[in-house]
């Protein structure tokens, strides 16, 4: 209305007026996409934990938020591997590999990589990703059976990687190992690039701000147009958007790492 007003009163263009509405209308459909994800993701929550999230009255303080999130949890600070061994899906197959009275000591040591799956600072370590092809992601480890994995190692063809593979107890075991890792890699990547993202977007923000203060000063000082203001202005809502987006991308990663730790499949929101 204020610019509508403006525009009649000839301190605004036609063109400005319509840039302004079009920001508007901008503005008003994030803030549908923002309660239509905010509606997929408690949804999701609910089907997970049983939990049900409503919308938040107040703005949680970003700030805050930003540096809990960034910061390396210490948990996730040079982990170890055997972490992994905790995976719902792994401790299965070596239950299956206990029925077919199998070594589980010597199939660790055959086939379950004993590395640093993180740097200190939470990010993918060199061991995890040389785990894998540069290329193709394909598994690069290649198994060593110094221990016998069958029958208390009367028969020597237990110490064949090749006899050994043949069963399937073995081949799923080696399967889900790799799965694992492969999980892992893919998870720190994704939470390499999403810290990046916050960064950026923290940096973004703040070269807005510093332009609408700027501006504020010579729009006092009659040194340039209300319009330009109002335009910076929005410029700040859309980073600020931006940086929830990219914080929100950090919070989901977290919530992967758990799931990689544990094995889980990931939850789809239902589609309404």
């Amino acid at each position: 209305k204020a610019a509508e007003e403006q525009q009649r009163q000839g301190a605004i263009s036609l063109d400005d007026l319509m840039a302004q509405r079009l920001d508007t209308l901008t503005a008003q459909q994030q803030v549908q996409d923002a309660l239509s994800d905010h509606a997929n993701a408690s949804q999701a929550l609910l089907l997970l934990t049983g939990y049900s999230a409503v919308l938040p009255v107040t703005t949680p303080d970003t700030p805050a938020l930003t540096a809990a999130l960034v910061e390396t949890p210490a948990w996730l600070s040079n982990l170890p591997s055997q972490r992994l061994l905790e995976r719902f899906d792994i401790r299965q197959r070596e239950e299956a590999l206990k029925a077919s009275n199998a070594n589980i000591g010597a199939a660790r040591a055959a086939f379950f990589p004993s590395i640093k799956l993180s740097t200190s600072v939470g990010l993918q370590s060199d061991s995890l990703r040389t785990l894998f092809s540069n290329g193709s992601g394909t598994w690069l480890l290649s198994p060593q059976l110094n221990l016998p994995l069958f029958d208390g190692g009367r028969n020597q063809a237990n110490l064949d990687l090749a006899h050994v593979r043949q069963q399937i107890a073995v081949a799923e075991y080696e399967k889900a190992i790799q799965n694992a890792f492969r999980e892992m890699s893919g998870v720190l990547t994704r939470r390499q690039q999403a810290l990046g993202h916050v960064r950026n977007e923290i940096e973004r923000v703040a070269l807005v701000q510093e332009k609408v203060r700027r501006l504020s000063f010579e729009l006092n000082a009659g040194a340039t147009e209300r319009t330009a203001l109002l335009g910076s202005t929005i410029r700040i809502a859309e980073a600020d958007a931006a940086g929830r987006k990219s914080l929100d991308e950090l919070q989901q990663n977290r919530i992967d790492l758990f799931r990689v730790l544990r094995g889980a499949e990931p939850t789809t929101p239902p589609q309404s």
